[in-house]
């Protein structure tokens, strides 16, 4: 492709190049003869095309200290017929035409390229560090305005210096060639010196400043670089040894203080050793304090850090902050970034988060917001609004919840609106649970209370779950389900336990409820396994397995009872047993009644009955046709006697008489024993006397019974009847 064709069709917009900017010293004597020439290297290519521009052309530059302002150029220079291969080419730019005083890069400065007389190429090129570099050896000042190579002394020298200073008797029994007696030169750059009123050099300090930048060293005895702008190093104070390496308006007044670059960065009066790599706004007081970069942070005492970010402040010895946003680090504390955390005592750390807080020792925030940590060694993982006042204790995270001031050695692992007021206590998670007792467990669920009995103490108790479930016994417990109750607020109320289910209560010492609906454990050690609205009340070691509205009464102090289940089944006295039915009622002891409306008033009795619907009791048949029917043999005790024998109420003996004479066999009052069956055999051959103890037999009040007979009698309720003689 020709030149004219580039030119008519304007597509050179742009130079694609490497820029490779080298300074190349030669040989010198003094820096007056570095020679003033930047090395650029770049590559020509056709926009349109895409393809690499080769020959040769005239290539014109152009400095400017704007990067799109329509104004001439600072310098300019054209290079002729530069040869180009592969679109590559090389020149030494100020070697046309030197870089006058206009140039001294003190500034920023763009450059324009045009090719052959055509427009220059947009953008310009933004100079980079390296040509800046030229401007080094006069730290920013003239030529000759600072410093100079002296052949005589055999060192740099003040270049305004008409002359070296003879040496002092100090100076020359140190072997010193010359002593420097002046101070301040006044001008914006600067170097400084030092000697004692005496003359006696004990010190000499120097101080190098960037010239025509606004730049100043203040006081006496220092040895500082400032390459700022507008920047300010020393203070009042002897042996500052200030650096500022660039950077707007910084200001360094602490000794062995730097200043990387930035704007309006300060490090004050007492922050020697201090450091702010850049930023802007940044500010150290105390010595040994560090900020990285940012803006507006401050290192507000010693040994402090703040790596960067926005408004952070580390005011305590040792404290840091890594970054975020309005952070704050009390003594020895950290946070590692986030938006307004704030630590205030010692040794705690917030990694994150916004707006948490931690005012006890040694305490940690995980992240989260508003979180809260009031005292020594707590933990907080996250979540929100979580607030932690106990020692050694833990909120995983979740939202709301609370362990309270003074109670130590906690954890509330997550859910919302948690509530711990005890120590040791745990609440997994759920929502609105409270523990107010010691070592107590909550695993979760909602409205679970673990809380105070009438003499005050609910320790070592357990809710699993569920929802509105409450204990108040020591040693209390209860697994999950709904409105559950454990305890009754009393000291005799230990141990007591609800499996599950809905409105059931564990009132007493040991009482058991598994599960089931409105069921109450009131007797000591009573259990109920489930069931609906089944109640053990004021017994003791009672049993309800199930069904419904069943009652084990105390009023006679029920030990040992058992209602398997059934419907309204009641048992008021000891060791007795209704497995199932409906109304049955037992009020004696050692008993056991089932069917429907059975009532057993005397110890020792197995009854059943059922009043609406007659059944029949069967053994080995499976449709027995009498109410109690018999498929093989039937035992009954059987007494032999030599002497009077009386039989009483329970009895339901065979008396077998063998004796050496007549004897009497006393029969018990018939009317307690209706439907009572005996029998009566004498095998002794001698006459027997069958006596009752109120009643008649037979309409006599005794009967004799032959020797070697038999009678089957039995009581009517009112009389004994003989039914069968034998033989």
């Amino acid at each position: 492709m020709g030149i004219k064709n580039l030119r008519e069709r304007k597509k050179m917009k742009q130079l694609k190049f490497f820029a490779l900017f080298l300074i190349l010293i030669l040989e010198t004597v003094s820096l007056a003869e570095v020679p003033q020439v930047i090395s650029y290297q770049g590559r020509l290519n056709d926009t349109g095309t895409g393809e690499t521009v080769d020959g040769t052309h005239d290539i014109t530059f152009n400095l400017y200290d704007s990067e799109t302002e329509l104004s001439s150029p600072l310098w300019t220079e054209t290079h002729r017929d530069v040869p180009l291969t592969d679109g590559y080419f090389n020149v030494f730019l100020g070697s046309v035409n030197p870089f006058g005083s206009e140039v001294d890069f003190s500034g920023q400065y763009w450059l324009g390229v045009s090719i052959d007389g055509n427009p220059e190429m947009a953008p310009r090129f933004r100079l980079s560090a390296s040509p800046y570099a030229l401007n080094i050896p006069s730290m920013g000042a003239l030529d000759k305005q600072v410093l100079a190579w002296n052949e005589d002394a055999g060192k740099w020298i003040p270049a305004f210096l008409e002359s070296i200073t003879e040496p002092c008797s100090t100076c020359e029994s140190r072997g010193d060639s010359a002593c420097v007696d002046w101070k301040y030169d006044g001008s914006d750059v600067i170097w400084t010196a030092w000697e004692d009123a005496n003359e006696a050099c004990t010190l000499a300090y120097f101080g190098i400043a960037k010239g025509h930048a606004g730049n100043t060293v203040t006081g006496e005895r220092r040895t500082h670089i400032n390459f700022g702008v507008s920047s300010l190093t020393g203070n009042a104070d002897p042996d500052s040894f200030c650096t500022i390496t660039g950077g707007l308006s910084n200001i360094d007044s602490a000794s062995y203080g730097f200043i990387g670059g930035g704007q309006e960065n300060v490090i004050e009066d007492a922050s020697h050793h201090a450091v702010i790599c850049g930023g802007e706004g940044n500010r150290t007081t105390h010595y040994y304090s560090f900020i990285g970069g940012g803006l507006g942070n401050m290192a507000d005492s010693n040994y402090t850090v703040v790596c960067g970010g926005h408004y952070n402040k580390a005011e305590g010895h040792t404290a840091a902050v890594c970054a975020g946003y309005e952070n704050y680090a009390a003594y020895g504390s950290f946070v590692g970034g986030g938006w307004q955390d704030t630590v205030r005592s010692r040794y705690s750390a917030i990694c994150g988060g916004h707006s948490n807080l931690i005012e006890g020792y040694y305490s940690a925030i995980s992240g989260g917001r508003i979180n809260k940590s009031y005292n020594d060694y707590s933990t907080i993982g996250g979540g929100y609004s979580n607030i932690d006042s106990s020692d050694y204790s833990f909120i995983g995270g979740g939202y709301t919840n609370l362990i309270s001031n003074n109670e130590n050695y906690n954890v509330i692992t997550g859910g919302s609106a948690n509530f711990i007021d005890a120590d040791y206590s745990v609440i997994g998670g759920g929502y609105i649970d409270t523990i107010l007792f010691d070592y107590g467990f909550i695993g979760g669920g909602r409205r679970n209370r673990i809380i105070a009995s009438s003499d005050g103490n609910t320790d070592y108790a357990t809710i699993g779950g569920g929802d509105s479930n409450t204990v108040t016994a020591i040693y209390g417990g209860i697994c999950a389900g709904y409105m559950n109750e454990a305890g009754n607020g009393s000291w005799n109320d230990t141990c007591a336990f609800v499996g599950g289910g809905w409105g059931n209560q564990a009132k007493t010492m040991f009482a058991a409820i598994c599960g089931g609906r409105a069921n109450s454990a009131e007797g000591w050690a009573s259990t109920i396994a489930g069931g609906d609205s089944n109640v053990t009340d004021d017994c003791a070691s009672a049993f309800i397995g199930g069904g419904r509205s069943n009652l084990i009464d105390g009023s006679g102090f029920s030990e040992y009872s058992v209602i398997s289940g059934g419907y309204h089944n009641t048992i008021t006295e000891d060791y007795s047993v209704i497995p199932g039915g409906a109304s049955n009622n037992i009020s004696d002891d050692y008993s056991f009644a089932f069917g429907r409306e059975v009532t057993v008033t005397s110890d020792y009795v197995s009854a059943f009955y059922d009043t609406a619907y007659p059944g029949k009791l069967s053994v080995n048949n499976a449709n027995p046709h009498s109410n109690f029917q018999v498929q093989g043999n039937v035992a009954l005790a059987c007494t032999t006697v030599s002497a009077n024998f009386s039989l009483i109420t329970n009895d339901y003996h065979t008396v077998i008489v063998d004796a050496g004479g007549v004897i009497t066999i006393t029969l018990p009052d018939a009317s307690g024993c209706k439907g009572r069956i005996h029998y009566i055999r004498d095998i002794g051959g001698n006459n027997v006397t069958v006596d009752p103890t109120s009643g008649d037999i037979e309409g006599l009040g005794s009967k004799t019974l032959s020797a070697n007979h038999g009678w089957i009698i039995q009581s009517d309720g009112d009389e004994w009847l003989i039914f069968s003689e034998y033989p």
